[in-house]
């Protein structure tokens, strides 16, 4: 938010360390070592953890609109761990005779996954001060209550919580409605944002990857691929077919998977660290120098090149997300 941002936050940055590093990715990726990568995967998730933990120990403060910061990083790491399992052979059988691995869950736990990191970016980066977060906290919870009120509901607790909802939902349009960054939107923006089913973003998901810190060009073909498997049962049977007449293409289909796991999880860590400065002393002792240094290899690879810049110009969609 209007900061410069850090891309390689810390001190803890040797470079022999990080040229290692860097050859060491370089062979992985050449020998396709997925041993390897899942252990480098799990250590990233559980340094994401160790940070969320230190947000408590070191009682950092967050704005009210930051209600949902802890959840959607747990929820991100979570869709990650998931992700590495499922790079592991499932059996097919009692007798472990035959096995395969998921790649259709993976892909549609990919997709959550980078869905994930972009409301974490719409929430927290990309806001350029307090009333435009707000507005962005304020459709995203909208949007998620007003679905939840579609649920049928029958006991008198899920009743009660419904009506409650409701009434919560009639303060959040009102607290909309005076929001002076809402106010800037067209009437039919705000029809559209305000509708029967409230978007919570004006951006599409794939306006989102544009806007993010992400490089954009690798994960828009990524994200329509994902979809593409969530949405078509026939896509994914085709593909699935393919794989099990090509083992050979499954292993580099899931390396490349779990590699794009880390440039999203990378990325997050560093968005993290420039939101909360506060937490680079944590990240620099807490971390260990290999661990700092592949999130600073991966981030490298994973981070849009002129965030200092400023972000894309990109107008409000009907789509909305």
């Amino acid at each position: 938010m209007n900061k410069t941002y850090n891309y390689r936050p810390g001190n803890g940055s040797d470079e022999d360390v990080f040229r290692v590093t860097a050859r060491k990715i370089e062979e992985m990726s050449r020998t396709k070592d997925l041993n390897s990568l899942r252990e480098v995967v799990a250590n990233t998730i559980f340094n994401l953890r160790h940070l969320i933990n230190a947000m408590h120990s070191r009682k950092i403060r967050i704005k009210p609109w930051m209600e949902q910061l802890e959840v959607l990083l747990v929820k991100m790491s979570l869709h990650a761990s998931s992700i590495n399992e499922l790079s592991k052979a499932t059996p097919l059988s009692r007798d472990d005779s035959a096995s395969f691995i998921d790649i259709s869950s993976s892909y549609i736990l990919s997709r959550a996954l980078l869905e994930n990191y972009l409301m974490f970016f719409y929430l927290y980066m990309l806001p350029k001060d307090d009333e435009e977060a707000q507005c962005h906290n304020l459709l995203y919870k909208l949007s998620g209550l007003c679905n939840r009120q579609k649920y049928q509901v029958s006991l008198a607790p899920n009743i009660l919580k419904k009506e409650k909802e409701f009434q919560e939902i009639i303060t959040l349009r009102k607290l909309l409605e005076k929001n002076g960054y809402f106010q800037q939107f067209s009437e039919k923006e705000k029809k559209g944002l305000l509708g029967s089913s409230p978007k919570a973003s004006p951006y599409s998901w794939g306006q989102l990857i544009d806007q993010s810190h992400l490089k954009g060009e690798h994960f828009s073909s990524s994200w329509k691929m994902y979809s593409n498997h969530a949405h078509s049962e026939y896509i994914g049977s085709m593909q699935l077919i393919s794989y099990f007449q090509d083992t050979e293409a499954l292993t580099h289909t899931i390396f490349h998977n779990l590699e794009a796991t880390l440039l999203v999880l990378a990325v997050a860590i560093t968005d993290l660290l420039n939101l909360f400065p506060e937490l680079i002393p944590v990240f620099d002792v807490e971390i260990d120098t290999i661990g700092k240094s592949f999130i600073h290899c991966w981030s490298v690879v994973g981070l849009r090149k002129n965030i200092n810049s400023g972000q894309p110009s990109v107008d409000p969609s009907s789509e909305g997300c």
